[in-house]
Protein backbone atom coordinates (compact mmCIF):
# COMPACT_ATOMS: atom_id res chain seq x y z
CA UNK A 1 0.00 0.00 0.00
CA UNK A 2 2.84 2.39 0.81
CA UNK A 3 4.30 1.76 -2.64
CA UNK A 4 0.94 2.35 -4.27
CA UNK A 5 0.46 5.64 -2.38
CA UNK A 6 4.14 6.58 -2.76
CA UNK A 7 4.64 7.28 0.92
CA UNK A 8 7.01 5.72 3.48
CA UNK A 9 6.26 2.47 5.29
CA UNK A 10 7.05 2.12 9.00
CA UNK A 11 7.02 -1.26 10.75
CA UNK A 12 6.92 -0.43 14.46
CA UNK A 13 8.02 -3.91 15.53
CA UNK A 14 11.17 -3.58 13.38
CA UNK A 15 11.81 -0.13 14.84
CA UNK A 16 11.45 -1.52 18.37
CA UNK A 17 13.90 -4.32 17.63
CA UNK A 18 16.37 -1.81 16.21
CA UNK A 19 16.01 0.49 19.24
CA UNK A 20 16.49 -2.39 21.69
CA UNK A 21 19.16 -4.20 19.70
CA UNK A 22 17.30 -7.48 20.15
CA UNK A 23 14.25 -9.38 18.94
CA UNK A 24 10.81 -8.83 20.41
CA UNK A 25 10.92 -12.39 21.71
CA UNK A 26 14.11 -11.57 23.64
CA UNK A 27 12.67 -8.27 24.91
CA UNK A 28 9.69 -10.15 26.36
CA UNK A 29 11.88 -12.94 27.78
CA UNK A 30 14.46 -10.63 29.35
CA UNK A 31 12.41 -7.58 30.33
CA UNK A 32 8.71 -8.52 30.10
CA UNK A 33 5.74 -7.04 28.33
CA UNK A 34 5.83 -3.77 30.30
CA UNK A 35 9.26 -2.89 28.88
CA UNK A 36 8.12 -3.84 25.40
CA UNK A 37 5.13 -1.47 25.74
CA UNK A 38 7.49 1.34 26.84
CA UNK A 39 9.62 0.77 23.73
CA UNK A 40 6.46 0.63 21.64
CA UNK A 41 5.45 4.06 22.94
CA UNK A 42 8.94 5.45 22.25
CA UNK A 43 8.85 4.09 18.69
CA UNK A 44 5.40 5.63 18.17
CA UNK A 45 6.61 9.02 19.40
CA UNK A 46 9.34 8.87 16.72
CA UNK A 47 6.90 8.39 13.85
CA UNK A 48 7.27 10.89 11.03
CA UNK A 49 4.91 13.84 11.02
CA UNK A 50 4.51 13.43 7.27
CA UNK A 51 2.11 10.87 5.76
CA UNK A 52 3.23 7.27 6.15
CA UNK A 53 1.76 3.80 6.33
CA UNK A 54 2.40 2.53 9.84
CA UNK A 55 2.14 -1.13 10.75
CA UNK A 56 1.84 -1.35 14.53
CA UNK A 57 1.74 -4.63 16.36
CA UNK A 58 -1.68 -6.01 17.22
CA UNK A 59 -1.38 -4.85 20.83
CA UNK A 60 -0.41 -1.28 19.95
CA UNK A 61 -3.92 0.08 20.42
CA UNK A 62 -4.20 -1.56 23.84
CA UNK A 63 -1.27 0.55 25.08
CA UNK A 64 -3.10 3.32 26.96
CA UNK A 65 -0.01 5.54 27.00
CA UNK A 66 -0.13 5.59 23.20
CA UNK A 67 -3.87 6.23 23.01
CA UNK A 68 -3.70 9.09 25.53
CA UNK A 69 -0.44 10.80 24.61
CA UNK A 70 0.03 10.28 20.90
CA UNK A 71 -2.34 12.09 18.55
CA UNK A 72 -3.54 10.25 15.46
CA UNK A 73 -2.60 12.39 12.47
CA UNK A 74 -4.15 10.00 9.98
CA UNK A 75 -6.83 7.37 9.90
CA UNK A 76 -6.60 4.12 11.78
CA UNK A 77 -7.83 1.19 9.75
CA UNK A 78 -8.57 -2.14 11.38
CA UNK A 79 -7.76 -5.01 9.04
CA UNK A 80 -10.22 -7.52 10.50
CA UNK A 81 -9.45 -11.23 10.38
CA UNK A 82 -10.86 -14.19 12.26
CA UNK A 83 -8.52 -15.82 14.79
CA UNK A 84 -8.47 -19.13 12.89
CA UNK A 85 -7.40 -17.37 9.68
CA UNK A 86 -4.79 -15.34 11.54
CA UNK A 87 -3.38 -18.54 13.07
CA UNK A 88 -3.17 -20.14 9.63
CA UNK A 89 -1.50 -17.06 8.15
CA UNK A 90 1.03 -16.96 10.99
CA UNK A 91 1.83 -20.65 10.74
CA UNK A 92 5.26 -21.34 12.23
CA UNK A 93 5.73 -17.57 12.70
CA UNK A 94 3.46 -17.75 15.75
CA UNK A 95 6.46 -19.12 17.67
CA UNK A 96 8.08 -15.66 17.33
CA UNK A 97 5.14 -13.96 19.04
CA UNK A 98 5.43 -14.13 22.83
CA UNK A 99 1.75 -13.44 23.51
CA UNK A 100 0.77 -16.46 21.40
CA UNK A 101 2.87 -18.98 23.34
CA UNK A 102 1.25 -22.33 23.95
CA UNK A 103 -1.90 -22.50 21.84
CA UNK A 104 -1.78 -19.69 19.23
CA UNK A 105 -5.43 -20.08 18.18
CA UNK A 106 -6.70 -19.94 21.77
CA UNK A 107 -4.47 -16.93 22.50
CA UNK A 108 -5.62 -15.14 19.33
CA UNK A 109 -9.25 -15.72 20.36
CA UNK A 110 -8.52 -14.40 23.87
CA UNK A 111 -6.65 -11.33 22.61
CA UNK A 112 -9.33 -10.51 20.04
CA UNK A 113 -12.05 -10.72 22.66
CA UNK A 114 -10.08 -8.43 24.99
CA UNK A 115 -9.23 -5.90 22.28
CA UNK A 116 -12.32 -6.06 20.06
CA UNK A 117 -13.83 -2.78 21.26
CA UNK A 118 -10.51 -0.96 20.74
CA UNK A 119 -10.01 -2.47 17.30
CA UNK A 120 -13.53 -1.53 16.27
CA UNK A 121 -12.98 2.08 17.38
CA UNK A 122 -10.82 2.54 14.27
CA UNK A 123 -11.82 5.13 11.69
CA UNK A 124 -12.57 2.30 9.25
CA UNK A 125 -12.73 -1.49 9.23
CA UNK A 126 -11.63 -3.60 6.28
CA UNK A 127 -12.58 -7.27 6.22
CA UNK A 128 -9.54 -9.23 5.02
CA UNK A 129 -11.15 -12.62 5.48
CA UNK A 130 -12.53 -13.29 2.01
CA UNK A 131 -10.64 -10.92 -0.26
CA UNK A 132 -7.33 -11.22 -2.08
CA UNK A 133 -4.56 -8.96 -0.79
CA UNK A 134 -4.75 -6.70 -3.85
CA UNK A 135 -8.42 -5.91 -3.16
CA UNK A 136 -7.67 -5.28 0.51
CA UNK A 137 -4.87 -2.87 -0.45
CA UNK A 138 -7.03 -1.05 -2.99
CA UNK A 139 -9.94 -0.64 -0.60
CA UNK A 140 -7.70 0.41 2.30
CA UNK A 141 -5.86 2.95 0.12
CA UNK A 142 -9.19 4.42 -1.02
CA UNK A 143 -10.37 4.76 2.59
CA UNK A 144 -7.10 6.40 3.68
CA UNK A 145 -7.17 8.82 0.73
CA UNK A 146 -10.80 9.76 1.39
CA UNK A 147 -10.05 10.36 5.07
CA UNK A 148 -7.09 12.61 4.26
CA UNK A 149 -9.10 14.59 1.68
CA UNK A 150 -11.91 15.08 4.19
CA UNK A 151 -9.44 16.34 6.83
CA UNK A 152 -8.04 18.94 4.40
CA UNK A 153 -11.47 20.54 3.98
Amino acid sequence: MAERLRIPFVDLDSDIEEMAGKSITRIFAEHGEARFRELEKEATERLPLTPAIVAPGAGWISNEAIRVLVPRPGPTIYLRVEPRTAALRLGAGAADRPLLAGDPLRELERLLAARKELYESADAIVDTEQYPIDQVITHTAELASAFMQHRRK
